[in-house]
C-alpha cells in the first residue's frame, strides 16, 4: 500500500496510515465502467516553450507526462487540432486557397514541423498513446464571413461536401504521419463566436451534418474512425445534444459524445438518458494563468464531476507553456508546468493534482463506484496491475482524517487541509 500527499508547501511525499477514529469515511465498491486514460492537447504554444529547453530535459518532461513510472501521468487519451486553435502562434488551416473545392492546395507541413514531432516524440515513451482530433474552424473560405474566427459554414451541398472531405483527409494525413487519430470529434465549442478560430453550429445543423455529409463519409472511406459529436459546451443537452441521438440515421454514425466548460451541465442528463453512451471529457478548464493552488482544488472538484457523470476519458488542455500562459489572442491560461526563456522548469500546482488523478487512475482500468461522506471529493479505480487506486483532496481548512473500506478491510489516513493524495492497495 502507497499513501503519497502534496500540501501547498510540499509535493508527492509518503505518509503512513495510522490507525484512529476518523471525521469522514469513504467506500469503494463495485467497478462501473472502463477507463482509457488521462491526456493533454498538443497545441503549438506549447511546442515554443518546449524548445526552452534542451533535448535531455524535454525528454525528462516528457517522460513525466507520458511514462509509466511512479509519479509519472502516463497520459494515453490525448488531443490535437485540425488546423489553428486559439493556442496556435497564428492562425491557418490545411488548405487556405480560396475556392479550392478539389482540395489540391491541402497540406499539413506546417503540422510536420510543429506538433507531429511532439506527437512522435511521447508516443516513444507511451506506444498506447492515441489521439482524438477536431477543428476549430473549417478553412476561411467555407465561411460566411471568411474568417478565421467567427462566422458559420456556407451551408449549401458544395460546402458541406468540400468540408467533409477536408476532415477525412486530415485525419488520413495524421495517419500516414504515423499519427494514432482514432476519433474526429465535429467542432470545438460550437456555439462560441470567438477572437480566435471558431464556427457556429446549431444542435440541428450538427445533426444534418453528421447524418446527411460526415457520417457517411467516414462510413464510406474509413469506417474505423469514431465520429463523436464534441466538443460540447453548453448546458443544454436538449439544444445541443438530443437532436442528433434522438434522429436514428444521425445517432448511428455516432459513437460518443464530448463534453467541456459550461458542457458539464449537460453531461449529467446525457448520461442518464444514455447511460451506456461513451462520453469523454475533452479540455480541462484552463483558469487566467495565475496557477494557483486553489485553483488546483477547484479542477480536482471538476475533474470528479465528469468522473462521476460517465467519462471514460480526461483531457487536460495546455501540459506546459512559458510563464504567465499568454494566449494569441491575449488570454492568460494554466499549464501543467512553465517554462521560461532560460529553460526552468517549474510544476505548478494543476500539474501536482493531475499527477494524483493520474497515478490512481491508470489506462486501461475500471472506475470504481464511491459511497460514503467523503465521496464526493474522491475517485477509485481497479487497475489492470490488481491494485486500487483511489484519488482525493481535503479542499478546507481544516485537517481530517479519513478511514477508508474496500475489499473487507478497512484503513486511516491524514488529510491535511488544502491537500491532494493518492492511496494505491496492491
Amino acid at each position: 500500500m502507497r499513501w503519497t500527499t502534496s500540501t501547498e508547501d510540499r509535493s508527492w511525499f509518503t505518509t503512513t496510515p495510522a490507525a484512529g477514529a476518523a471525521d469522514v469515511n469513504l467506500e469503494l465498491a463495485a467497478p462501473q465502467r472502463d477507463w482509457q486514460g488521462f491526456g493533454c492537447c498538443f497545441n503549438e504554444l506549447g511546442t515554443v516553450a518546449l524548445n526552452h529547453l534542451s533535448e535531455a530535459k524535454q525528454a525528462e518532461l516528457r517522460q513525466r507526462l507520458f511514462g509509466a513510472g511512479e509519479g509519472d501521468n502516463q497520459l494515453t487519451r490525448c488531443r490535437m487540432p485540425i488546423g489553428a486553435n486559439d493556442y496556435a502562434t497564428s492562425w491557418y488551416s490545411h488548405a487556405d486557397q480560396a475556392g479550392d473545392h478539389a482540395l489540391n492546395s491541402f497540406t499539413t507541413e506546417r503540422d510536420a514541423e510543429t506538433l507531429f514531432p511532439q506527437v512522435r516524440a511521447a508516443m516513444a515513451i507511451n506506444p498506447a498513446l492515441s489521439l482524438f482530433v477536431s477543428p476549430w474552424s473549417p478553412p476561411a473560405w467555407l465561411k460566411f464571413p471568411q474568417a478565421h474566427n467567427h462566422g458559420r459554414l456556407i451551408w449549401d451541398s458544395e460546402h458541406r461536401s468540400t468540408y467533409a472531405r477536408y476532415l477525412l483527409k486530415a485525419v488520413a494525413a495524421y495517419r500516414a504521419a504515423g499519427l494514432p487519430v482514432d476519433a474526429l470529434h465535429v467542432q470545438n465549442e460550437p456555439d462560441s463566436d470567438q477572437k480566435f478560430p471558431s464556427c457556429c453550429w446549431t444542435g440541428a445543423t450538427l445533426r444534418d451534418f453528421i447524418r446527411d455529409d460526415l457520417g457517411p463519409l467516414v462510413e464510406r472511406e474509413c469506417p474505423d474512425l469514431a465520429l463523436w459529436l464534441g466538443t460540447i459546451e453548453r448546458g443544454d443537452h436538449n439544444a445541443w445534444v438530443i437532436p442528433t441521438l434522438v434522429d436514428p440515421e444521425a445517432r448511428r454514425y455516432c459513437a460518443g459524445v464530448g463534453f467541456q466548460w459550461a458542457g458539464k451541465a449537460a453531461i449529467p442528463g446525457v448520461h442518464a438518458s444514455f447511460p451506456d453512451l461513451p462520453l469523454a471529457q475533452t479540455e480541462h478548464e484552463c483558469g487566467n494563468g495565475t496557477n494557483t493552488w486553489d485553483y488546483a482544488h477547484y479542477g480536482f472538484d471538476l475533474a470528479c464531476h465528469y468522473l462521476r457523470n460517465g467519462v471514460t476519458s480526461y483531457c487536460w488542455w495546455n501540459p506546459w507553456l512559458e510563464p504567465g500562459g499568454n494566449s494569441t489572442w491575449g488570454w492568460h491560461q494554466n499549464s501543467l508546468y512553465t517554462i521560461d526563456t532560460a529553460g526552468t522548469v517549474t510544476e505548478n500546482p494543476d500539474g501536482v493534482m493531475f499527477r494524483h488523478l493520474c497515478a490512481a487512475g491508470r489506462p486501461g482500468s475500471k472506475v470504481l463506484a464511491t459511497s460514503g461522506s467523503w465521496s464526493a471529493n474522491a475517485r477509485a479505480w481497479s487497475n489492470s496491475d490488481g491494485s486500487t487506486g483511489l484519488a482525493l483532496h481535503n479542499p478546507i481548512d481544516q485537517d481530517l482524517r479519513i478511514s477508508i473500506a474496500h475489499a473487507g478491510t478497512t484503513i486511516s489516513g491524514e488529510l491535511p487541509a488544502h491537500s491532494f493524495h493518492t492511496v494505491v492497495l496492491d
